[in-house]
């Protein structure tokens, strides 16, 4: 009930709306999982727009009650329904990392560029994964790539995926992902690195990142890793201080209470950017989360914990069998822990290899400026 009310809200006064205020050109708005969180491709097309000191409004788009270090120049503005249907009324660009709800309505000479939040999804998702998805859900998907002009992909997989999974039938820019563009920046990398190492105090310690995905029953039960056993496998193979970061799901953020922290382990679940955080750990720990792949990116090692994979597997499914990928994996500690000790860089580097060619990864670091290029000659040209 709520839901439709909220829907036939959402409607009128995006029409009322439209009637009352023109596009403002050059408006460009930005969304990131449904307002609850500043970060992901939106953010980097939105400080590469704020570096060219052209004349644009820069909207960002959050629910209240969430931190942002927002940049100077993106005016942070309300995610609740009439901000909403306003800014999107009157917009002359979206860019999104999500799925707009379904009564969402595009005017005449918007455009909408959606690049959504993954390089390469491991879980099946959207129309692959419809048994496990609502209807609501299945009904926004399906809604908002009629919406869409562009989606962005980084590799031949994932332009498939479009087609298939998010009954796309548009236009789609193989540039890569503006998330991964970091990966690739040496220069940058070091700057980020130090910047991530002062916010937590860590000084010379070695960063081992946790984020886990999440639940459709957003149960924690299953993130039963033994951070200090994993500390001392690390240690034991690798050399130097170890530090954990443990960054929940954006979906699961007000459950990061249930660690107990301390100088070894740190809270990152509030932290804005995920892709400074895998820039910054030196080993990574995941379970079916896209973020394994784009710490391979840097070549980098990389673990998976699926203690609950036989649950799991028959609530979502997954697109690569365990054996095709190249990252170890462990159900239980002491199996994580034995793939730490095992673990062999030259293999690893080998199976990350033959794994881009099999997707055919088209990512190169470039495709911020890529997009960008695209929305300001758009804009010049309306």
């Amino acid at each position: 009930m709520i839901t439709k009310l909220k829907e036939m809200t959402g409607k009128l006064v995006s029409k009322v709306f439209t009637l009352m205020f023109p596009i403002k050109k050059g408006k460009i708005v930005f969304t990131n999982f449904s307002g609850k969180r500043y970060g992901d491709s939106a953010a980097l097309i939105a400080e590469e727009l704020l570096s060219r000191k052209a004349n644009y409004e820069l909207v960002w788009l959050m629910l209240p009650g969430y931190k942002a270090d927002i940049p100077k120049g993106i005016k942070r503005c309300s995610f609740s329904l009439l901000s909403r249907c306003y800014h999107l009324v009157t917009a002359h660009v979206w860019v999104d990392t999500h799925t707009k709800v379904h009564w969402t309505q595009k005017r005449d000479k918007q455009f909408y560029i959606n690049t959504w939040h993954a390089f390469l999804p491991l879980k099946k998702v959207e129309g692959d994964a419809q048994e496990s998805l609502s209807l609501l859900y299945m009904k926004n998907v399906k809604s908002n790539s009629k919406l869409v002009d562009i989606y962005v992909s980084g590799n031949k997989f994932v332009t498939d995926l479009y087609r298939r999974a998010f009954f796309y039938t548009g236009k789609i820019l193989e540039v890569g992902v503006p998330r991964t563009d970091v990966l690739y920046d040496e220069e940058k990398k070091i700057e980020i690195k130090n910047k991530v190492k002062k916010f937590y105090n860590i000084a010379d310690k070695k960063i081992v990142l946790y984020a886990p995905t999440f639940r459709a029953d957003t149960t924690t039960d299953c993130y039963d890793l033994d951070f200090y056993i994993v500390l001392k496998a690390l240690q034991a193979k690798f050399g130097g201080d170890w530090v954990f970061l443990i960054r929940l799901h954006p979906l699961l953020i007000k459950k990061a209470n249930k660690f107990t922290y301390d100088d070894n382990i740190k809270n990152a679940t509030d932290y804005d950017n995920m892709q400074e955080l895998l820039v910054s750990a030196d080993v990574l720990i995941t379970d079916y989360s896209s973020s394994s792949f784009e710490f391979a990116l840097q070549n980098k090692p990389c673990f998976l914990y699926i203690s609950d994979y036989e649950k799991y597997k028959n609530d979502r499914n997954l697109y690569f069998k365990f054996e095709e990928l190249p990252f170890d994996t462990g159900k239980n500690n002491a199996e994580i822990c034995e793939a730490i000790e095992n673990y062999s860089a030259d293999k690893y580097l080998s199976k990350v290899n033959d794994f881009w060619k099999n997707i055919g990864c088209i990512d190169d670091g470039n495709s911020t400026k890529k997009i960008t290029d695209i929305i300001e000659e758009y804009i010049a040209a309306e």
